[in-house]
């Protein structure tokens, strides 16, 4: 087994788990526009 080959599956392992990370400040801006958009309304 080559040392390429290794990386590759590290590399295709690793996806998923960048982008979940990458995806959850994501949704904390999303939920802080969504409740800034209600305003007074909380009150």
């Amino acid at each position: 087994m080559s040392r390429f080959s290794n990386h590759k599956k590290i590399i295709r392992l690793a996806i998923p788990i960048i982008l979940a990370n990458a995806s959850a400040p994501l949704l904390g801006l999303a939920d802080t526009a969504t409740i800034g958009q209600t305003g007074d309304a909380a009150d």
